[in-house]
C-alpha cells in the first residue's frame, strides 16, 4: 500500500457504507447483512466478517476458527456481483463458500 492512507471508522448507519472500499460486519451486526446488500446494490465494496455462516449469506470474506486455526471463507459469486475479482492464488488458500 504505497503512500496510501488507511482510515478506520465505525459506521452505525448502513447508508454510510457506500462510500467505503472495505466494510467489516461484526458478529453483533450480522443480522443486517441483507440490508447492507440492498444498500450497496452491487457497488465494489469488499464485505468482510467473522461470523459463522456469513459467507453463505452475503460476506465476501469471512474469517472462521477451524480446528483451532484461523481460516477464511470466500464467496466468489458475491464478489463478482460487486464487481470485485478474487485472485486464484487467494482462492487456493480459502474455503470457497457456495
Amino acid at each position: 500500500m504505497q503512500n496510501r492512507k488507511l482510515k478506520i471508522q465505525r459506521v452505525s448507519n448502513p447508508h454510510a457504507a457506500v462510500k467505503y472500499q472495505i466494510l467489516f460486519i461484526p458478529p453483533e451486526q450480522a443480522n443486517r447483512i441483507g440490508a447492507v446488500h440492498r444498500l450497496l446494490n452491487n457497488k465494489p465494496v469488499l464485505i468482510v466478517s467473522d461470523t459463522p455462516g456469513l459467507a453463505k449469506r452475503g460476506s465476501i470474506i469471512n474469517f472462521v476458527n477451524l480446528n483451532n486455526r484461523l481460516r477464511f471463507e470466500v464467496n466468489p459469486g458475491i464478489a463478482q456481483s460487486a464487481g470485485l475479482s478474487i485472485s486464484s492464488r487467494l482462492l487456493k488458500l480459502a474455503i470457497v463458500a457456495p
